[in-house]
């Protein structure tokens, strides 16, 4: 599951938090819809972390 501004412990997958993959960010669960800040956390996760999570569990 791939977590933006959410924290993964509330919404993530339910019982695999280790398959989570969240943003690298001081403020990544301020959970707004719109960043104050103007950055864009989904953006912040590479398709290489992605990838990198598929293999593990393939």
């Amino acid at each position: 599951m791939v977590m933006g501004p959410t924290d993964a412990n509330r919404n993530g997958p339910y019982g695999q938090l280790e398959n989570a993959i969240e943003a690298d960010r001081s403020c990544k669960y301020c959970w707004n819809r719109a960043c104050p800040k103007g950055l864009d956390c989904l953006a912040d996760i590479t398709v290489g972390q992605v990838r990198a999570k598929v293999e593990e569990l393939i």
